[in-house]
């Protein structure tokens, strides 16, 4: 198979542009030389190391995807275009697919592994700091709510769903994870942390955590980070089970169409 980070399962620093900023023309980061190694090899893993994998490069998918979505829903306001709309829908279904995937580590790996990490970073370690995101609802608000010719209408609605489920799979995920539902940042403020709103550090320890790099790169560059994980992460698929609701091969298949609807419609547009 063909290597992504420097062992099997590894990860790797992904370049984001800033939420709102233009693209430009920074180079790169290198990568790590690709290598072929033994399929055998990937399955000697620990599965420890795969749910990390799991876990930070499904994260990076995700707001690469928010990233993308926020610039092409922007687009979309005050006035609707059908492609587009299409593209953000897949995004969104994408979406669904990778919190599930991000996700479907055990319960004893989430608590005694991710979350006690998370909590070390930051006491009140929150996804409410993704600075990816924070613009998206307000966007898909604007777009849902604004009169538009009939035929646009059902598009718009369809829109709203694919958000609102996309929303309804973070959640369950999270309440499989921690079914009690107390949050870091809930426990935190419990226990007497002053937090009253977002501060600009905060989304810098999240981008930490998760390996973003803020630069302003091109939007080529973005495309093919995100499209090398995508490929990392079928990979995985291909490779090992994947918990419900999603079969393999229908995640596969909703990935690789995202993909390539972000190349052939985006790439020549942001």
């Amino acid at each position: 198979m063909q290597l992504f980070g420097e062992y099997h399962y590894g990860t790797e620093i992904i370049e984001l542009p800033t939420p709102g900023n233009n693209y430009g023309n920074s180079p790169a980061l290198p990568i790590v030389e690709n290598e072929h190694l033994p399929d055998e090899e990937m399955l000697a893993v620990s599965t420890d190391t795969q749910f990390w994998f799991r876990w930070i490069t499904g994260h990076q998918v995700i707001l690469g995807l928010w990233n993308i979505l926020g610039n092409e829903l922007s687009h979309n306001v005050p006035s609707s275009d059908e492609q587009s709309l299409n593209r953000c829908i897949q995004m969104f279904k994408a979406s669904s697919v990778i919190f599930n995937y991000t996700g479907s580590c055990p319960h004893d790996f989430y608590h005694e592994k991710i979350r006690i990490f998370m909590s070390l970073f930051h006491g009140g370690f929150s996804g409410m700091w993704a600075a990816d995101y924070r613009h998206i609802p307000r966007l898909i608000q604007k777009i849902t709510r604004a009169t538009t010719q009939p035929e646009m209408q059902a598009i718009q609605q369809e829109l709203k769903k694919a958000y609102e489920d996309s929303h309804l799979t973070h959640i369950e995920v999270a309440k499989r994870l921690v079914p009690e539902g107390e949050s870091l940042l809930k426990k935190a403020k419990k226990e007497g942390l002053k937090h009253k709103k977002i501060k600009k550090t905060h989304s810098m320890i999240y981008d930490c955590f998760f390996l973003i790099h803020r630069n302003s790169i091109s939007k080529e560059v973005l495309i093919e980070s995100l499209d090398r994980r995508v490929e990392a992460i079928v990979t995985d698929l291909e490779k090992t089970p994947f918990l419900p609701p999603l079969h393999n091969s229908d995640a596969i298949k909703t990935l690789q169409k995202t993909m390539a609807m972000i190349k052939k419609g985006i790439a020549t547009k942001l």
